[in-house]
């Protein structure tokens, strides 16, 4: 699973207005 910088910055935005966006760091790291 590799994400550009523009995907993440968009995946992260997307679950941060979710529950989950306490696990989205980890799975991108």
């Amino acid at each position: 699973m590799v994400y550009s910088y523009t995907e993440k910055k968009r995946i992260r935005k997307d679950f941060g207005k979710r529950p989950q966006v306490l696990d989205i760091p980890y799975l991108l790291s």
